[in-house]
């Protein structure tokens, strides 16, 4: 098979990148590639090739390569030599991995340190017990990530009909596609608005279990995927109010709003808009639970970082709680797999009550997908990492986290299926006993 690597864009993205110490991938790739007009066949195995690159860049470069450095230019240049004439270049690289893996058994943390790049300061705070579960996520998160997304009921049987995209199997509504598409393109063939969302947020935002007519609060909406689903679900009917340290990020919620002809979202005032009946506190995180698609955030994260963004999470925690009626449903999510960001942060306070997350899926799902999807999460990688399993058993149902690849390990024949999203960790609780909360009233 003839190489269609353009080497000139592969250089160009790595050395900035690299370079830039902070700015996104994607960014830096979309740029170089409208910048030299790649073919399409050019631009998918360029495009494969800087991806699966930076998804084993520990293992292939190391992370002290430097662009500045002629030996490492070179480097890099024999790696697309290397792998230019490769039918599947991700596979490929797969398939060193699995070479790299007798280090891990005599070695573990320098296998997770110098073949999957794990920080320095994650490495400190875990136990000798955890590290295989982190190799089995960061080796679960190698895979290639699936894309959700989502329409309205109207569309469903038109999205059915492309061969190439798939009902979700634990949502109506939801879809999966396993290679990207002119999203463009579709929205003419199927003759409405498509939405990207992950398949495993589109279930988180039914965790919430919001219904037409309540009253929502969306502490972080950020660009508003969560908050457009939620409004979905609701029909604009009742009012979703929402909250953000950017404006320019609400701006954009407003527009995606008005192309979908949603008219339901507010911009929340906390001197006058209060009384929910929902919660919505989509933290800000590490990222970690997404890194099949942004697997560069593994080697930016500091521990400065981590420890700024976990008492964002504890002042966004008792923001919620202060402002939430006993009667009102707070749901906490990340994209990360930190107990940290997670489950720590609720294994040091006793000001809440927790409400049944599978409960809440048996309405969303049914009693027999949900009971397959919990099973399926419980056994993934992720999973292992939450801390669920050491609180208290009467607490653990309003907690749960999930990953990709779960399911690959079990032998029960009566669960089929997979997961295919992103690594998420959700809890859903009330406040409780919090002295001057009045149960609200219909007066």
């Amino acid at each position: 098979m003839s190489s269609q690597i353009n080497r000139r864009v592969v250089r160009q993205v790595l050395v900035e990148w690299k370079r830039s110490k902070g700015m996104a991938f994607d960014r830096i790739t979309s740029s170089a590639f409208r910048e030299h007009r790649l073919g399409s066949r050019e631009r998918r195995m360029t495009g494969d090739f800087l991806f699966a690159v930076l998804r084993f860049f520990p293992m292939l470069l190391g992370l002290r390569w430097n662009p500045e450095d002629a030996d490492d230019l070179r480097k890099l240049d024999g790696l697309v030599d290397s792998l230019e004439s490769s039918s599947d270049i991700f596979s490929e690289l797969v398939k060193r991995h699995e070479s790299a893996k007798p280090i891990f058994s005599k070695d573990p943390e320098r296998h997770l340190r110098e073949i999957h790049g794990l920080p320095e300061f994650i490495l400190k705070e875990i136990s000798e017990h955890e590290r295989s579960a982190w190799h089995d996520y960061l080796h679960d998160s190698m895979a290639r990530a699936s894309i959700g997304l989502r329409v309205s009921e109207s569309l469903w049987e038109k999205m059915s009909a492309h061969s190439d995209i798939k009902p979700s199997q634990w949502l109506s509504g939801a879809f999966v596609m396993d290679e990207s598409r002119d999203l463009v393109q579709l929205e003419s063939e199927v003759g409405g608005p498509v939405e990207i969302q992950d398949e495993h947020s589109q279930i988180v935002g039914r965790i919430l279990g919001v219904e037409p007519g309540m009253r929502v609060l969306d502490l972080c909406a950020g660009a508003g995927g969560k908050t457009l689903q939620l409004a979905s679900i609701m029909g604009s009917r009742g009012e979703i109010f929402v909250n953000d340290v950017s404006s320019k990020r609400l701006e954009e919620l407003k527009k995606r709003a008005r192309r979908l002809g949603i008219s339901n979202i507010r911009i929340w005032d906390p001197a006058k808009d209060k009384n929910f009946d929902r919660i919505l506190i989509d933290a800000p995180c590490l990222g970690l639970g997404t890194l099949r698609r942004t697997p560069e955030r593994l080697f930016r994260i500091t521990r400065e970082d981590s420890e700024a963004i976990e008492r964002t999470q504890k002042n966004l925690i008792d923001q919620a709680l202060a402002i939430a009626d006993p009667s009102t449903e707070i749901l906490y999510v990340t994209c990360s797999v930190r107990a940290a960001e997670n489950m720590r942060q609720f294994m040091v306070r006793d000001n809440y009550q927790v409400v049944s997350i599978p409960d809440r899926l048996k309405d969303q799902m049914g009693i027999e997908r949900a009971n397959e999807f919990l099973t399926l999460a419980k056994s993934s990688s992720s999973y292992r990492l939450s801390l669920i399993d050491q609180i208290d058993p009467t607490k653990q149902m309003g907690f749960m986290q999930w990953g990709p690849k779960a399911g690959s390990s079990l032998s029960n024949s009566h669960v089929s299926g997979s997961l295919k999203g992103d690594a998420f960790f959700v809890a859903l609780v009330k406040c409780k006993n919090l002295e001057g909360k009045v149960t609200r009233t219909n007066s």
